[in-house]
């Protein structure tokens, strides 16, 4: 009785089958109801059954029961932490664009384990990480600040020999994002040096920080 008026209509369209983009809709929609979207919590633990649902239904809870999603997140994000080819789980990313201030330290603390330190060797699926940062819904700068230090201290000459260049990526984020990670701007400044980043560095740095900051790190 005390469920919003649209979660009957949401939970009817989440159960047919015949139309899985409509069920990614209503999921959507059920995520933003937050905690009041509760008396789905049964619907949504039984779309998790369905391997096409499985993340985004998983995401939809961790917004209306965060708790039940907690322990959960190492498999719902072991793409990231994966050694091999074998588990691409494109939907992993799509889970982390659901979550909320609840969870999203907890899968800030996961990535960045993933992630090597010095002298470590690098997993496979590490590499998704740079563009599963971009994902993060309205996240506070300084909960990915450190994800993205890793990332850009992280050696990813694997990746531009096969033509992908990590750190043209997370530069092209920090550009969108702007002077909210003014904090970076002393590991973005190093890249400048860099002949095939050079342009994308500086127009990075005068993004993220006033000149009268950045010049010094530059000059």
């Amino acid at each position: 009785e005390d469920a919003p008026a649209a979660l009957p209509k949401l939970v009817v369209q989440l159960l047919n089958d015949a139309d899985s983009f409509g069920q990614y809709d209503a999921l959507r929609a059920i995520a933003e109801l937050g905690p009041a979207a509760l008396p789905a919590r049964s619907f949504l633990l039984a779309a998790t059954e369905k391997a096409w649902l499985y993340h985004d239904a998983f995401g939809a809870l961790a917004r209306v029961d965060p708790e039940v999603v907690r322990p959960r997140l190492p498999e719902l994000l072991k793409k990231f932490d994966s050694d091999g080819e074998s588990a691409p789980a494109p939907r992993a990313d799509a889970f982390i664009s659901y979550l909320g201030p609840e969870l999203q330290p907890d899968a800030v603390a996961f990535l960045l384990q993933c992630l090597p330190t010095a002298g470590e060797p690098r997993k496979f699926g590490s590499a998704g990480i740079v563009w599963a940062i971009g994902q993060f819904t309205s996240p506070d700068p300084a909960l990915l600040t450190p994800l993205i230090v890793r990332v850009l201290e992280t050696d990813w000459s694997e990746e531009r020999r096969r033509g992908f260049d990590m750190r043209l990526v997370m530069l092209k984020f920090l550009k969108a994002e702007g002077a909210k990670y003014a904090a970076l701007a002393p590991w973005v400044a190093p890249l400048s040096t860099d002949p095939k980043l050079n342009l994308v560095a500086l127009e990075t740095l005068s993004r993220i920080a006033p000149w009268s900051a950045a010049l010094p790190l530059i000059e």
